[in-house]
């Protein structure tokens, strides 16, 4: 069984020691702010950065492309 933020490859298990630092500290700003749109706003910022972080690390660039974009495109 695979710990919490952890990828399993056919070769490998990578761990995301700095992903779950940027998990804690972007919830911790959710748990603070009782604001929906606010909360909205820091769910998607931690989404997309956390998945820019998975694509560097799995060298993904293609999606890593896709997850900034997203991240740099959206209106708040």
């Amino acid at each position: 069984m695979l710990e919490e933020n952890e990828h399993s490859t056919s070769t490998q298990t990578v761990k995301f020691p700095e992903e779950n630092n940027l998990v804690n500290q972007l919830s911790h700003k959710i748990r603070l702010d009782n604001d929906i749109r606010s909360n909205a706003i820091h769910l998607h910022q931690l989404t997309c950065l956390v998945l820019i972080s998975y694509c560097v690390r799995l060298k993904n660039q293609e999606a890593q492309l896709i997850c900034n974009r997203d991240l740099h495109s959206s209106s708040y």
